[in-house]
Parts: C-alpha cells; sequence; structure tokens
C-alpha cells in the first residue's frame, strides 16, 4: 500500500485509515517512529493493559509473605546443604 501525505507546518502526517487498522491504532493512540536507513518506520505501541496479558503468569499468583517465607527456606536449604558438603 502506496500513499502520499502532506506534511503540515506543524509537522504532522495524517496516516490512512486502512494503516491505523492494520496497525491497530485507534484515535489518541500511541505510535513508534524510528528511522531505520534512511526509512521511516512506524510501529504500534503497547499500552500497559495489553502488554500486561501478553505474558503468562509463571505460577499462580501468591500472597508475599509465602513468597518470603519460600525463598528464606530455600536459602536456608542451600547453606545448610554447603555447611555439608564443607564449602561453607
Amino acid at each position: 500500500m502506496n500513499r502520499v501525505r502532506k506534511v503540515t507546518s506543524g509537522g504532522r502526517v495524517t496516516l490512512p485509515i486502512e494503516v491505523r487498522r492494520l496497525l491497530r491504532v485507534d484515535d489518541g493512540g500511541d505510535i513508534e517512529v524510528r528511522l531505520s536507513q534512511g526509512v521511516v518506520v512506524l510501529a504500534p505501541m503497547m499500552t500497559l493493559e495489553q502488554a500486561s496479558g501478553s505474558v503468562p503468569a509463571l505460577d499462580p499468583p501468591r500472597d508475599l509473605e509465602s513468597a518470603m517465607r519460600e525463598a528464606k527456606e530455600e536459602r536456608v536449604a542451600r547453606y545448610f546443604e554447603k555447611l555439608a558438603s564443607g564449602d561453607a
């Protein structure tokens, strides 16, 4: 898809609706503008809400106290393993 657009005195360029739809950019949405080998590249920016759902959770959510207790128990276990092997 090739389109010619004018640049306004303020440096603005209107993106055709087809481009906005392909990029999935709504009114007021953000896009990244970068130069790559003399070519302007436009890329949609993910919102925090979109990004948060893009990575699955590693484990079921836990409360902070449980996570801290588990980390301490693992640290103590590693310490005693070192003691037993003579590395401490």
